[in-house]
Order: structure tokens, then sequence, then C-alpha cells
């Protein structure tokens, strides 16, 4: 052993600053891969197999090791190597996630994301041989080795808990998952200082501490390698109101991107030519892995508006279809995003009804920032930053309509899809009220639709189903309304609509009577009820059911189609 050997005290700092350290290499790894790859269940799962897969060899060889040279030096060195990967790691990750997860080519965005969890391994299997290795030093004194045991596992147990909230509460929402990944470098960098016996210290200072000082304070925080995207709304885009897409897609770009707790969030802004129409500008809400528009803004000089040519404009006509009596239209939306349905609702019923209030939900308050500052949210919206069913659970007075919006690609999140999410809903309604919910499906016998379905034949009166015109060959999406009442959802093209006649001539331009025709063949009846296929919040493998569903498709389509 070494004259001067590191303190017990300061053996056991480093042990905390690994526990810090790995924990939050494999939250931030989550936000380094979202935008590229999405945060589905399977992405998690390969993340979480990976950690651990890596914790597991680092355990191993770090006691292999600590027995074969019983010094600080070696877990010093293997620090550095650690600080020193975790500095570049991130920036080579992101170029090959770039470039993969730009392909149709599956089995290469798959090699991307393998290559980018591989290389977020090394770090944490050197981070795991800490434990190991501590104990060993510290195993000269028999008697106590219990207690300096129990000491090592309850402080990296305790840096754990540390690392799972610095990046979620300070690292990515002040500094962004590049800056966060540096600082945590820093750390690691600083924990191969400690364990440097004195006098030895000089070559983790510089590398494992200078190079992430250095490269977090030359990085500029905002935009860096963007994603390029590929919507599902192009072909809608393209075949309703004329779009010429070679033209967006030279033309396009990004005018803000952030990151918040929830979300890694891009506003688009993008030309449009439409057919015989001047050229105007429509921004695209886009979050994490880029493989879906959550909303679409167009101005008001534009022929089109409100309509901006996909499947929200189903759902801005929606009180045209329930036509509540009155002069007060009562909305909320659970998935606000950035206020496309809201917007639509306000600008096409303002003529109709003398009041209108709409309310939205939407769990991300710096998206609701983003809708406002981007997506021209009027102010009237009513936006509330929180979870759908916490927002309706707290919502006072009744409504005309309830909209289910609501997204994490490629999931509806399984608690707004439950007999106890639509039975809190209908409670919500006006005896004559309707609901609807947005679903992402191959086919209308899809088990996601005909589970959701079926729930809702289990609270609603009536039930009905929309499939929305094709975006791409094999997904679409599909509307399932009900009604707390038979007979509550009419066909707008039905002569005894007021409501909906009052519509189509108050718009002669657009293409309301289109939409109206979409509704009126494309609407039909829900099947009998099975009552074996209703949702619950006991159990809703929502996500397992959309895995199998996409998988089933994979071999039919590329990545681009596995889009809303």
């Amino acid at each position: 052993m070494p004259e001067n050997p590191p303190s017990q005290a300061s053996l056991l700092l480093v042990v905390f600053l690994g526990g810090v350290s790995t924990m939050s290499v494999e939250m931030l790894a989550s936000r380094l891969i979202a935008p590229f790859f999405g945060t589905s269940l399977l992405v998690w799962s390969l993340l979480l197999f990976s950690i651990l897969a890596a914790l597991s060899v680092g355990y191993l060889r770090g006691g292999r090791r600590a027995d074969r040279d019983p010094r600080p030096q070696p877990l010093a060195r293997s620090l550095l190597i650690a600080s020193v990967l975790l500095s570049i790691g991130p920036f080579l990750c992101r170029d090959w996630m770039l470039v993969s997860g730009s392909a149709g080519s599956i089995p290469l965005q798959g090699t991307g994301l393998f290559l980018t969890v591989l290389f977020i391994c090394f770090p944490v299997a050197l981070l795991g041989g800490i434990g190991p290795f501590v104990i060993r030093l510290m195993a000269q004194d028999p008697l106590h080795l219990g207690q300096g045991s129990g000491k090592i596992l309850g402080l990296s147990t305790m840096g754990s808990i540390l690392g799972t909230y610095l990046p979620a509460l300070v690292g990515i929402p002040f500094l962004g998952t590049l800056r966060s990944f540096l600082a945590l470098a820093f750390l690691v960098g600083l924990a191969s200082a400690i364990a440097t016996p004195p006098g030895g210290r000089r070559p983790a200072l510089f590398l494992g501490m200078a190079l992430p000082l250095v490269l977090f304070l030359v990085l500029k925080p905002g935009l860096f390698h963007l994603t390029p995207i590929t919507t599902a709304s192009e072909p809608l885009l393209q075949s309703t109101l004329g779009v010429d897409l070679a033209f967006l897609k030279r033309t396009q770009q990004n005018v803000f991107e952030g990151e918040s707790v929830y979300n890694t969030i891009q506003v688009r802004r993008v030309p449009t030519q439409d057919s015989n129409h001047p050229l105007y500008y429509r921004n695209m809400l886009v979050l994490n892995e880029g493989y879906a528009v959550h909303s679409i803004q167009v101005p008001k000089e534009a022929w089109c508006f409100p309509l901006v040519g996909s499947v929200w404009d189903y759902m801005g006509v929606l009180p045209a279809l329930s036509a509540p009596p009155g002069q007060e239209l009562d909305v909320a939306i659970v998935g606000l995003a950035g206020g496309t349905v809201a917007r639509e609702i306000l600008e096409l019923f303002r003529g109709i009804y003398p009041k209108i209030n709409v309310s939205g939900a939407e769990i991300d308050p710096v998206i609701v920032d983003v809708a406002r500052k981007y997506f021209d949210l009027p102010p009237e919206v009513k936006a509330f930053a929180e979870d759908g069913r916490t927002f309706l659970r707290k919502a006072k007075g009744q409504y005309d309509l309830i909209v289910t919006d609501a997204y994490r690609q490629p999931y509806i999140p399984f608690h707004l899809t439950t007999l106890e999410y639509f039975t809190l809903v209908r409670s919500r309604l006006k005896p004559h009220g309707m609901c609807s919910i947005n679903v992402g499906a191959t086919s209308p016998e899809a088990d996601i639709v005909a589970k959701i379905r079926s729930t809702m034949q289990s609270v609603f009166d009536e039930v009905k189903i929309l499939e929305v015109p094709r975006a791409t060959p094999l997904f679409t999406n599909f509307l399932i309304l009900g009604g707390c009442a038979p007979g509550v959802i009419k066909s707008p093209l039905d002569p005894r609509n007021a409501v909906a006649k009052k519509l189509r001539e108050s718009f002669p331009r657009l293409p309301i009577n289109d939409v109206f025709t979409v509704w009126h063949r494309g609407l039909t009846a829900a099947p009998k009820l099975d009552r074996s296929l209703v949702l619950t919040d006991d159990r809703a493998p929502v996500e397992f059911i959309t895995d199998a569903m996409i998988l089933r498709t994979i071999p039919k389509l590329n990545i681009s189609e596995i889009q809303r």
C-alpha cells in the first residue's frame, strides 16, 4: 500500500459520487436517445438492460482487479477513463444517432441505437467497479468489514437517490442534456482526483476535471445537431391543400429547440406553397424523436386558416357533430399541445356561439409557453399545466365536448384509456355531451382500437368511429366518439343539423364541406360490446398492445411511416 493512501472518508466520498454518477448517466442517457429513437417501453427496456448488464460487468471486473492490485491507483485510473468517456461520448453518440436516425433502413437505425447504448455502457461499467474496489481497500480492518460494507452500500444508494433528482430538477431544465453530461464528467473526474494518492493527482485534475470544464464553457446552449424531420402530415398536406413538399423540405428551419422535464421540444417553421395560393409559413411542434408532429399553426393570412390540412381539422369541427343547443359552448381538451384544436374551434364557431369557453390540459409547462409564443394560442384559452385526469377531477362545471388527444409517442398514456378515465369524462359532460379520443393504429380491427372502443362502450350510450384519411399506407388516426345519450352524435350533412349548416355558410372558401363529407361517409357505429376487451386502471397494457402492432408492421414499411 502507498505511504499516504486516501483516507477512509475520501474513499466513502468517492463511493457517494459514484452512486450519483451511475444513476445520472441512466437518466441522461434516456434524454440523449429520446430525440432520435423515442421513449417507448422497448427503448427504455433496452437502456435499463444495458445499464444493469454494464454494472454487473463492472462489479465482477472491479472485484477481480482489486484483489490483484489492492491500491487506489487502478480505481483512480478507471474513474479518469470514465470521465473522459462521459466528456466526449455524448457528442459522438449524437452524430451516430443523427446519421442512423435519418436513414430509412431499420437495421441501420437499430445499429445506431445499439452503438450508442454500448458506448454509454463503458463508463457505467467503470463506475460499477467503485464499490468492490473500496470494500477491498477498507478490508484492512476485518473486524469492522461488515460495518464498512454497509456504509459503502448505503452511501452508494444515497448517491443514486440524488442522481435520480439532479438531472430532472437541475441538469435538464437549466443546463440541457449535453452540459449535464459534462457536469457529470467533472464529478467523476473529481472522484478520480480524490481516489488518487497525494502527489499523483495531476493527470486526474487536468483530464478528468479540466476537459469537461472547458467543453462546458465553450459549448453554446441551444440548437445543436438538429434532427431532420419527416412527418406523417405530409401526404394530407399534399392531397388536401396541395402543398409543394419538395419546396417545403428544402426550406424548413428550426425556430426553437429546448428541453423540459418531460420532452425535447422543437418548433419547425415551414414555408408552404399551396396550389394557386400565395406562400405562407406554418409552425410545426415536434417532440422527442421527431417522428410525429403534435401541432400545426397557420397564420391568419393563409387561405386555409384556421384549417391545417391534418387530423386536427376533423377534431376542430366536432361541435358541429353534437350541435350543442344554446348560446354557449364549453370545451375541454386533454392533450392541448400547441393548441391547434382549441384555435380551430374558437375561430370556426365564434360566429355561431356568442360565448365559447375552451380549457386544456398540457402536462408540460414549457409546451404551454411555446404554444403562446409560436402557435398563437388564443389568450382566452385556459391552459393548465397538469395531467389530464387531474385536470378533469379539479374541473368545475360541465362541458359540451371533451377531446382527448394525448400522446407520448408512440403511446397514449394508459391512464387516459381506461374505464375509470372515461367514467370521469362522462361525469364532466353535460347530459347531451360528447367526447372523442384520437387513436393511432393500422386498421379498425387493431387491438388498441378495439379495446378503447369497448371501454368507451361500457360507459357511453352511443359510440361511433371515424377512420381519418390515411397519411401513410399502413398507419392512420381513428377518432372514437362517445355520446351521453342516443342520437347525440349527428352527421354534419344532416339537413336538420343547423350548426353544421351555419358553419358551412360562414366559411364558403374553406374545404369545410370536404371534412364534413369524410365524417358523413366514414362515421360508423361501434360493433357489439365485448366486455373482455375493457381496459381498467389495474390492467391496461397499452404499451404492449402498441409495441405488438408496430412489430407486426415493421417488415412492411420504412421507419418514416411509424408516425402519428
